[in-house]
């Protein structure tokens, strides 16, 4: 959730570059499945921890999204080999004063 009288800039960037926004940045993580914290963990080669949480972004909040370009026929865990030979698109995004 957005608060009131902020917009969200979005720029798609590069695995690298999400890895990158990492290690220079403080951040929390946000994400609400174990699976998906851990093959994330795999994926950015850092501890992303599993967190369900509501957001409320603010001015000046950075957000790191990362989206695989797969998805499973059936539920299951994915191999390490799987993960990170899959394709993804990340994003960053800003949060600013309208």
């Amino acid at each position: 959730m957005l608060s009131s009288g902020t917009i969200a800039l979005i720029k798609e960037i590069s695995l690298t570059e999400a890895k990158q926004n990492l290690d220079t940045t403080n951040w929390i993580s946000a994400v609400g499945h174990e699976v998906t914290a851990d093959v994330l963990t795999i994926l950015l080669d850092h501890k992303v921890e599993f967190n369900r949480m509501n957001l409320s972004l603010s001015a000046g909040d950075n957000v790191i999204c990362v989206i695989p370009s797969f998805r499973a026929s059936e539920a299951r865990e994915f191999t390490q080999d799987e993960i990170k030979t899959a394709e993804y698109r990340c994003f960053h995004i800003t949060i600013r004063k309208d």
